[in-house]
């Protein structure tokens, strides 16, 4: 993977939040995360999920988070997006059947700006 497939870019140590949405009535949740550092063989963290969202710190280069959405007793739409710090990010799905999403994403953190 690189910066240029990342579903997610920002630099090393910015807060990337999760926000899942359901359907309105629905009953689909937001029910785990964890995210997955290459740069750290590996290393799993689980992420701690609250109010249909969970926010982690971007390690540098490779990363991937993993989420799980439990769906209704009826398949349900929703949407996840993402935001950097707060501020802009974007839409990783948008009001769609929940049993057709991906539920992988990867992020790639470039090295924060040396300071002077």
């Amino acid at each position: 993977m690189s910066q240029d497939t990342a579903d997610f870019v920002a630099k090393t140590g910015d807060t990337i939040e999760f926000t899942f949405t359901p359907q309105p009535n629905g009953f689909a949740f937001f029910a785990a995360a964890t995210l997955t550092e290459e740069k750290q063989n590996g290393k799993h963290t689980p992420l701690t999920v609250t109010g249909n969202k969970t926010s982690f710190s971007l390690p540098q280069d490779d990363s991937f988070v993993q989420v799980a959405i439990v769906d209704g007793p009826v398949p349900e739409n929703g949407t996840l997006t993402f935001t950097v710090n707060g501020g802009a990010g974007g839409t990783l799905w948008n009001n769609r059947p929940l049993s057709r999403m991906p539920g992988a994403f990867f992020g790639f953190g470039s090295a924060p700006a040396a300071s002077a």
